[in-house]
């Protein structure tokens, strides 16, 4: 039964017609603070509903403040948390299974940063949430990236540079990364993208048959953020997981339409650009 539960609560955020999603994460509130568009929190979620993304990833105070926006949305509830003051690459728990199942919601996430110094103890955070979602019937959202950290200081490493000299090394990195996330029970692995349609496919067939969603990373130009969209789709993921590219903009609720546009509708870039390409400028301050 279990199993049963999961699949009809997946069926919520991937699409049973193109399976395919497009998830929003506004769980960088908690993360990096009220930036950009989470400044006037209540008014970007009303924008950003109205669209009707397949999900939402957050934390619980996020779904409790915004119910009656959220109400016909899935949610996806943010089970780890660190922030940009602190020990940003380790998570800790900070919920559990059972208050999602008691929300209503409609998959847990955990995030695990492969290469940190604190990988061990996220990896058995991972595998305890991932025991805990087959028992009660909830589906995991594993959040597998590269990151670790780096100096005297313990700056954040994203692997940029590996990225750009050498994308198929970091498809390699990434790939063992999303492996780790189906072992330990992922239903959902959200990751990075490698840079390359051919790199990420190599990702995409390493979490195979479980789907592969990609972070949009740092605020990037509109017409990158769709082809980005685009050639991962190209490389066999089911959807996209857009935080900062999307609330980053003047118009979230516009970024989210074109996204469902390419993701969903099958448009190419230039079709979908020719009609939002006026409404998905960037903040200001971005």
């Amino acid at each position: 039964m279990s199993d049963s539960g999961k699949q009809r609560r997946l069926s919520r955020i991937i699409s049973p017609d193109s399976r395919r999603t497009v998830i929003v994460p506004l769980d960088d509130s908690l993360i990096c603070g009220p930036i950009w568009r989470l400044a006037p929190l209540r008014i970007t979620v009303d924008e950003i509903a109205m669209e009707q993304p397949d999900a939402i990833l957050g934390f619980r105070g996020l779904v409790r403040c915004n119910a009656a926006a959220l109400t016909s949305i899935p949610y996806i509830l943010n089970l780890c948390a660190s922030t940009t003051k602190g020990e940003y690459t380790r998570k800790f728990v900070i919920g559990c299974v059972e208050e999602a199942v008691a929300m209503d919601m409609q998959a847990v996430a955990v995030h695990v940063n492969i290469s940190s110094r604190f990988e061990r103890e996220m990896l058995t955070i991972l595998g305890r949430i991932g025991a805990d979602c087959s028992k009660f019937g909830m589906p995991l959202m594993a959040i597998m990236y590269a990151r670790s950290e780096r100096g005297a200081d313990d700056q954040t490493y994203e692997y940029a540079d590996l990225a750009a000299s050498s994308p198929e090394e970091y498809a390699a990195i990434l790939a063992h990364a999303v492996r780790i996330g189906v072992e330990l029970g992922a239903d959902i692995v959200k990751t990075q993208f490698s840079g390359t349609i051919d790199s990420f496919r190599r990702v995409v067939e390493a979490a195979a048959p479980i789907p592969v969603v990609v972070a949009g990373g740092p605020p990037i130009t509109a017409e990158a953020m769709l082809q980005r969209a685009s050639d991962v789709l190209t490389a066999g993921a089911a959807g996209v997981s857009f935080a900062r590219n999307v609330f980053a903009r003047r118009k979230p609720g516009a970024a989210v339409r074109a996204l469902k546009a390419v993701v969903h509708g099958q448009l190419s870039v230039r079709e979908v650009m020719s009609q939002f390409e006026h409404q998905l400028s960037l903040c200001p301050e971005v």
